[in-house]
């Protein structure tokens, strides 16, 4: 089975592959740009990069309703498991989880990351490595929203992606 990247608008990913559907930061609902509801996706994994709402957006609704397993930094992981999600792996920058479809590698971004004035961690970018039995195994670096910084270089040098998703916002992330 194929390899299938989506664009949910925003800094949202969705990735296909064989039984595996993983969401990067599903802010669906209020996003002008998504094409999917979150009643359209029922994922088996979810990964977020940092705690703001337009990165978050969707994720207690989507794993309720699916049951996925969710990646985010550690205080991400207590805020979903108080509102009663189960299946929670937290990481930080410099650490890396096994995952059904291969591994998530969480790598350091540079901005903020808080949810109506509670804090929710380190923002990171993820190197996510998709193992096939049937397919090349295919990396992607999602940045998450970050600046440029060198240190993106050693990212490119260590984990060689040949998938770059990178914020170009001005504002808020690199311009």
């Amino acid at each position: 089975m194929p390899t299938t990247i989506t664009f949910l608008g925003h800094s949202g990913v969705m990735v296909r592959r064989g039984p595996h559907t993983l969401l990067i930061d599903p802010f669906l609902t209020g996003n002008p740009a998504a094409v999917h509801t979150p009643a359209q996706l029922s994922p088996t994994h979810i990964a977020l990069t940092h705690g703001h709402d337009d990165h978050i957006g969707d994720t207690a609704a989507l794993a309720k309703a699916s049951g996925a397993t969710l990646y985010a930094a550690w205080e991400i992981c207590e805020f979903f498991g108080e509102q009663g999600i189960k299946h929670l792996e937290p990481g930080n920058p410099g650490g890396e989880i096994k995952t059904a479809f291969g591994s998530i590698a969480f790598t350091k971004a540079f901005h903020s990351s808080s949810h109506k004035g509670r804090y929710m961690g380190q923002p990171c970018g993820l190197v996510i490595r998709l193992r096939g039995d049937n397919e090349k195994d295919l990396t992607l670096y999602h940045c998450g929203d970050t600046d440029l910084f060198a240190d993106m270089g050693l990212i490119a040098d260590i984990y060689k992606p040949d998938i770059a998703f990178i914020p170009i916002g001005d504002r808020f992330t690199m311009g």
